[in-house]
């Protein structure tokens, strides 16, 4: 049993979406940024519940920092128990990263042997500052456009105002995206309609990974993509 992932849910036949939010809520952050943060979060539960395929069918993981950690392990929509972030700390942002990424390997791990179907899973980085000396956030990065180029992940890297974007645009095969103030909300409201899309969709498959779905218009220009 991989260390940080539950059991697959055996009556649920559907196939799985997984989305694993890795969250940086160091120093930097203290202030508007966290508090805005953690009520878009705590809203997020209330925006997935109103689509029962999306429920059935994605699976949510949160993994914040610092220190790199699973603060919420993979669980449907409606199980979604978002936390309650506290800044403090550093940015070891590549080894935040590399967490999400195995809690992402490891779930797919588990959809194969379940003989699930599975979409392209999500890994959604959001982060205000710069990483640490020492971190490897160079391999980091290099691991995810590798895993992007294998469509084996969707890497999106969300900056907040004082984010090295430099460094970001590393970390997924599209440009990081500047959010628009402290637009959490409008981040969440974005991610949702997407989880909503990409449920939906009938091509965009694990046996069929080239095939895209068009990405909803972020509210009130969040910041801005193309395709998944």
């Amino acid at each position: 049993m991989p260390e940080f992932n539950p059991p697959l849910n055996p009556d649920n036949h559907q196939q799985r979406c997984a989305c694993v939010l890795v969250l940086d809520h160091s120093g930097s952050m203290e202030g508007e940024a966290i508090t805005r943060l953690n009520d878009a979060l705590r809203a997020f539960p209330a925006l997935l519940a109103s689509d029962l395929l999306l429920a059935k069918r994605v699976e949510l993981a949160v993994v914040g920092f610092p220190p790199p950690q699973v603060l919420q392990h993979f669980c449907s929509a409606t199980s979604f128990m978002p936390p309650v972030l506290r800044a403090a700390g550093t940015t070891p942002l590549g080894a935040a990263v590399k967490l999400g990424y195995q809690l992402i390997d490891e779930r797919k791990q588990m959809y194969r042997a379940g003989r699930l179907e599975y979409f392209r899973p999500l890994l959604i980085t959001i982060t205000d500052g710069v990483p640490d000396d020492g971190d490897d956030w160079r391999g980091a990065a290099a691991m995810l456009r590798d895993a992007e180029a294998n469509k084996k992940v969707s890497s999106f890297a969300i900056g907040v105002p004082g984010a090295d974007f430099k460094v970001l645009n590393q970390f997924s095969e599209r440009p990081a995206a500047q959010l628009v103030g402290l637009n959490f909300a409008g981040l969440f409201e974005w991610l949702t309609s997407t989880l909503h899309a990409i449920s939906a969709s009938q091509t965009h498959t694990g046996g069929d990974p080239t095939m895209k779905v068009p990405l909803p218009e972020p509210p009130q220009k969040t910041f801005t993509w193309d395709s998944y």
